[in-house]
């Protein structure tokens, strides 16, 4: 349902809007703005601070730089992660770690 997929038969509507009609651009845009997903894996880059990791998916959406500021402070706070804001992901207690098999090194 998220246009990952095409329909082969039928109509997929959304927020009233109608997924079967729109090209593949404005289905990512769609996806991008007003969908959620989640992900039973994660991935958090250990080389990059607690803050860029959490705002990557901000700057794949496009949103505004100060917009983006403000949800990471925000999410960071959430979760008690505030103090970690610029730390390493790999040495910031209570961030998660990588599952075993999903390191960059695993990948290469």
């Amino acid at each position: 349902m998220s246009g990952l997929d095409h329909a082969s038969s039928g109509e997929v509507v959304i927020g009233g809007k109608s997924l079967t009609e729109m090209k593949a651009k404005q289905i990512d845009a769609f996806r991008a703005s007003e969908m959620s997903f989640i992900f039973q894996a994660f991935f958090v880059e250990a080389n990059q601070s607690c803050f860029q990791n959490v705002m990557l998916p901000l700057e794949i959406a496009k949103a505004p730089r100060s917009l983006r500021k403000r949800r990471v402070e925000a999410a960071l706070k959430a979760v008690g992660l505030q103090e970690k804001v610029d730390a390493l992901a790999s040495d910031a207690v209570g961030w998660p770690k990588a599952a075993p098999g999903d390191s960059q090194s695993d990948r290469q």
